[in-house]
């Protein structure tokens, strides 16, 4: 149903509301009885397989292509508009999942190009649901390339390795929805390549075959789902944030007066600065190496002098980003921590009337 090209065009040609539309008619068709949409934010269907597919219907691009190329001899979709393969390519490579007659969680967000609100609006609405049915893992189809997993900062080894066994190779990346989702639910997750290229530009290029390499893979994961569920680990205990223009030393006050050093050029580093003396270092560095290869336009020289002409810009942007990130995981552990106090208090104030009563 969706392999030829007169049959996928209307993925990348709706709208964002348009297409949730038309797919959670696909999804019921298909058989899927628990549907829950929450206005254009996500829309999501209870499935047989404990593992759920992720994949995000907005774009970047200001409209929907009007026109699509197909190179078949390559087998490659193109636009010259810009074709919106991030991530019309990972609700393809969903659809593709189903319609193979899988039954897999599934949950389709909006606004992941510009914050993940649709994530954080799931991570917040479907998680008793998620608990409740004992989830194992999630896989979102949104990576470019073609063997790529990225886990973020969930660091659970078992859970990577078992992904490795599939063929596909860890690499590092920014943010996806699994990056709100998967702490939220204290589930691990992993980002697979959907055979993408030249993203967020008029450019970019979708590899069916690579596309279809990846969705057998995903269904082999189906037939094999383990018994047990994938937490979500991380090694991050608190973020740090740092421009490193020609190396500098940064003082950890929660390391017994250490300092870490970075030698980097031209880059921010994140992460977890504990001093190589009591702790191992937990870091993300982006830098202008990064920054070219995932936006896949300029040169390294470039992106060298953007990220140093532009430090006073970025610093107070990425530390905003970072604090706000930190907030939404944390708040609700923190509403938590309020009510176990005031529960406390309230057993205290009960126990000294029962003494004031005796005497």
């Amino acid at each position: 149903m969706y392999n030829t090209i007169d049959n996928i065009e209307w993925v990348f040609k709706q709208d964002a509301e348009e297409l949730l539309v038309s797919l959670k008619e696909i999804l019921m068709k298909l058989g899927y009885k628990t549907i829950r949409q929450e206005n254009d934010l996500f829309l999501f269907a209870k499935g047989s397989v404990p593992v759920m597919v992720v994949a995000h219907v907005d774009i970047v691009h200001n409209q929907q292509p009007s026109i699509i190329f197909h190179d078949q001899r390559y087998n490659v979709l193109w636009s010259p508009t810009g074709l919106g393969a991030d991530d019309r390519a990972g609700v393809l490579g969903i659809l593709n999942i189903l319609e193979k007659g899988y039954k897999p969680y599934v949950l389709f967000t909006n606004y992941e190009e510009s914050g993940g609100a649709g994530a954080y609006s799931a991570a917040d609405e479907l998680k008793k649901i998620v608990k409740k049915n004992n989830i194992r893992y999630i896989i979102e189809l949104d990576r470019k390339g073609a063997e790529d997993c990225v886990f973020y900062s969930c660091s659970n080894k078992e859970f990577e390795e078992y992904i490795n066994t599939f063929g596909f190779k860890t690499a590092t990346g920014v943010f996806s929805d699994i990056s709100i989702l998967c702490p939220a639910w204290e589930i691990a997750g992993v980002n697979l390549s959907t055979g993408y290229y030249n993203h967020h530009t008029t450019g970019e290029l979708l590899y069916l075959n690579e596309l279809e390499h990846t969705v057998d893979r995903v269904c082999s994961m189906l037939d094999n789902v383990p018994d047990k569920s994938f937490k979500y680990e991380t090694a991050v205990r608190y973020i740090d944030i740092n421009y490193n223009k020609y190396g500098s030393a940064y003082y950890n006050s929660n390391a017994s007066g250490k300092y870490s050093y970075s030698n980097n050029n031209y880059g921010y580093t994140f992460g977890r600065y504990d001093s190589w003396l009591d702790y191992d270092l937990y870091a993300i560095y982006i830098d202008a190496e990064d920054m070219y290869y995932s936006a896949e336009i300029g040169t390294i020289p470039m992106w060298e002098q953007w990220l140093d002409e532009n430090f006073d810009i970025l610093e107070p942007v990425i530390k905003e980003i970072v604090i706000q990130s930190l907030v939404n995981y944390g708040k609700n552990d923190i509403a938590q921590y309020i009510l176990q106090q005031e529960e406390e208090i309230n057993k205290k104030q009960t126990r000294k009337r029962k003494q004031n009563k005796r005497l």
